[in-house]
């Protein structure tokens, strides 16, 4: 791994103690890929709107997705997810999610152009301890401000995933982290750079399968 942050250290979390990996994971979502939590300094926090620039194609998904395997690990009680597709003509294949080792038993897809509208009750409900919200075509900054009051209240990851990479200068002023993350096949690397909620910092890595 490549970190563009000369401020920073980070640990492999392999070093970690088993009492240290829980208390972190009581803070933290993590993603199955350690690279990913170092970066991000144990993961996605509970409580909080993150946003991601992903345009469509560019394979950022991936490393989304592996936010949602270690779910029904990182708790005695199994986490549920909600994806919400928003991006027209797209299905998602639940199969090619489950070998990624997504356990399908704790994952709803649902699809809404307009999530806040159609789903407010869904919201509303502490059920689903991770809701992403892919590319909806209608959110506006009020929407946006009930999400991270909600996922505040519930303690809840809610990931919204941004069809175009996300500027510094301007933006969603109610994601605590905001980041951009893509693939480049040429080399065949994933990368993640902060663009909010954490120094400025990029990764770069490949996936293990």
């Amino acid at each position: 791994m490549q970190l563009d942050n000369s401020n920073h250290s980070f640990s492999s979390g392999s070093g970690l103690s088993n009492a240290a990996q829980l208390a972190t994971q009581r803070l933290h979502l993590p993603s199955s890929i350690s690279q990913v939590n170092q970066a991000l300094e144990g993961g996605l926090r509970w409580g909080e709107l993150s946003e991601w620039g992903s345009p469509w194609g560019s394979g950022g998904r991936e490393l989304i997705i592996r936010f949602l395997s270690p779910l029904h690990q990182a708790s005695q009680e199994p986490y549920w997810c909600l994806w919400i597709q928003g991006q027209e003509g797209v299905n998602v294949y639940p199969p090619a999610w489950e070998a990624k080792g997504v356990n399908l038993k704790y994952i709803r897809f649902t699809k809404s152009l307009n999530p806040i509208k159609d789903l407010k009750p869904v919201f509303l409900n502490p059920f689903f301890k991770v809701i992403v919200l892919d590319c909806p075509q209608q959110l506006s900054a009020e929407d946006c401000q009930f999400l991270s009051r909600q996922a505040r209240c519930h303690r809840q990851s809610i990931i919204l995933i941004r069809n175009y990479f996300l500027s510094p200068k301007k933006g969603n002023v109610w994601a605590k982290l905001r980041l951009n993350c893509w693939h480049n096949h040429l080399h065949n690397q994933f990368y993640l750079k902060v663009v909010k909620g954490l120094s400025p910092r990029q990764a770069a890595f490949r996936l293990e399968h």
